[in-house]
């Protein structure tokens, strides 16, 4: 099953692995390491619009991170309403 993360992107709920709210991270120093890093380093799919979360995404050994226009509540909330496994807060 694939949740819409915004701007007609579609993740398979399996690949994933969290739903940061992007205000937590960027006020945390750890937090925008973590970022900062993924950036250099590894995938990060930016979106034009103004950010509310990212959603850290994995297929095998490949980790990506998704900017998105949605808020990671209403993220957490899609998991609930299609009777899926509720993520972790």
């Amino acid at each position: 099953m694939n949740i819409c993360i915004g701007e007609n992107i579609f993740i398979s709920k399996k690949d994933i692995i969290a739903v940061l709210d992007y205000e937590t991270i960027i006020k945390s120093k750890d937090g925008k390491a973590f970022i900062k890093w993924y950036e250099k380093n590894a995938f990060i799919h930016h979106i034009k619009k103004e950010v509310k979360s990212y959603i850290v995404t994995t297929n095998g050994d490949n980790i990506k991170i998704y900017e998105s226009n949605i808020s990671s509540n209403s993220i957490k909330n899609k998991f609930k309403l299609k009777g899926l496994k509720e993520l972790d807060d």
